[in-house]
């Protein structure tokens, strides 16, 4: 579905700049040059990237796109809901050493 394609490059784009370590990974070098912001504000800022993400992908639905993007759909929603458990109820970032330690 052309609507979900350009939404889904947005997020990934933003998930992909709050975790450069997850860029790198992926084979995506454009935020080499930085570290995740673990500050209250930079957690705060991911926290609600994730939110409007999964508010955004739960606003459309996957039943109208082909299979393709409805895998892709049902992934993407997944990364976005494991990022904002890890962030709010997980909170490793708080008493983790190592999240810190580049």
């Amino acid at each position: 579905m052309p609507e979900f394609v350009p939404l889904a490059e947005q997020i990934v784009d933003a998930i992909l700049e709050s975790e450069p370590g997850v860029a790198s990974l992926a084979g995506d070098h454009r935020f080499d040059d930085r570290l995740p912001d673990l500050s209250p504000g930079g957690v705060a800022a991911r926290v609600s990237m994730l939110r409007d993400a999964a508010d955004a992908l739960s606003g459309i639905d996957p039943d109208t796109f082909g299979e393709e993007d409805q895998v892709d759909h049902a992934i993407l929603a997944a990364v976005v809901e494991r990022g904002l458990f890890e962030l709010t109820d997980v909170r490793e970032h708080e008493w983790n050493p190592l999240e810190h330690n580049p």
